[in-house]
């Protein structure tokens, strides 16, 4: 989250929770125990708007499976702007 006005303001708590929610998360995905040779790993971010209130932790997430299942290759579906958003929708 950044920048400033009222969207931000109003996301302000979320992005507080998420914050203090991540180092939880990262242990949930330790206590995973990945291999590392995991062929696939899939999450979601079940947020709403472009996901800036939850990007910190999601790049976290992936940076903590990256250290544990070596043989991954990163590919991302995290749209770079609304209009990318309603594309990709739409294809």
């Amino acid at each position: 989250m950044s920048g400033g006005g009222t969207y931000s303001l109003a996301t302000k708590g979320a992005a507080d929770v998420i914050h203090l929610a991540t180092e939880l998360v990262l242990n949930a995905v330790d206590d995973m125990r990945l291999r590392p040779e995991l062929p696939v790993f899939r999450m979601t971010d079940m947020g709403c708007a472009d996901g800036g209130t939850s990007l910190g932790m999601v790049e976290k997430v992936i940076e903590r499976v990256g250290k544990a299942a070596r043989t991954l290759s990163s590919t991302s579906s995290i749209p770079t702007s609304p209009a990318t958003t309603s594309t990709r929708l739409c294809k």
